[in-house]
């Protein structure tokens, strides 16, 4: 995958269940002269092993973005800013066998709501009415729902999965959250039964609807050795870039 990261197509790339090397760090030296690799906060410090990385690409001008401290190894989330206000990114990786990982996340965000009510910010320059935060929420949650899977997996619909997915769900709608890949794409193919199936997701607030151009599973760029496809999302964010100048080609 990360041999398909093309600087030029892409800005951003949230990783779940990353390959660690024996001193715990992402096999990407050959990637930092285009990327910026993002750990969780606690990454070295957590017993835990991290689940989530972020790389970023290093055009993107370190004004307009900044790590959110989060004390999880599950969940990575950043805040890009520039002419189209402020997007919170979570990247997120929820375990199969269960929900403590949501359960931070809703604890994360009624904090976060907390202290933006007793911490107003001001309007951004263009901005005119009520501050709105715009949220996504991407990644692997391990879930099966009517909602997004094919219906041709109906036996992954037992009342075990629904109810634990409901947990997912209501959270989506505590923070009025709606899904942006489409229903019935699967993201990923079992490695002894070939089923295809969607643990994967990409949700966001309403406010992003303009700036969401595209959100698709790009089946042929799937790395060896996984087994979950690439989900490729593309937003017209127009953050501040780093200017190039041109070097010679030897």
């Amino acid at each position: 995958m990360l041999k398909n990261l093309n600087p030029e197509t892409y800005d951003l790339a949230c990783i779940q269940e990353p390959y660690l090397n024996p001193v715990n760090l992402a096999n990407a030296s050959n990637l930092r002269r285009h990327w910026d690799i993002l750990y969780p906060s606690n990454h070295h410090a957590n017993p835990e092993r991290s689940q989530t990385i972020i790389l970023i690409n290093k055009r993107i001008s370190k004004n307009m973005w900044h790590i959110v401290p989060i004390n999880s190894p599950n969940i990575m989330a950043i805040d890009l800013t520039g002419v189209f206000s402020k997007v919170h990114v979570y990247n997120v990786y929820n375990p199969c066998d269960h929900n403590n990982t949501l359960h931070y996340l809703e604890r994360h965000m009624r904090s976060e709501q907390n202290a933006r009510r007793s911490n107003p910010q001001p309007l951004a320059q263009g901005e005119h009415g009520a501050a709105t935060e715009n949220i996504i929420w991407m990644g692997d949650f391990n879930h099966h729902h009517p909602m997004w899977e094919p219906i041709s997996n109906n036996h992954l619909f037992t009342a075990a999965n629904l109810d634990a997915a409901g947990v997912l769900i209501n959270l989506l709608a505590l923070y009025d959250l709606v899904q942006v890949l489409p229903p019935g794409l699967t993201t990923l193919e079992a490695s002894n039964t070939k089923n295809l199936t969607r643990p994967d997701n990409v949700f966001f607030t309403a406010g992003l609807e303009q700036v969401f151009t595209a959100c698709k599973v790009e089946y042929q760029l799937r790395p060896v050795v996984t087994d979950h496809f690439p989900i490729i999302s593309s937003l017209d964010l127009q953050p501040e870039r780093i200017p190039t100048n041109p070097r010679l080609n030897y």
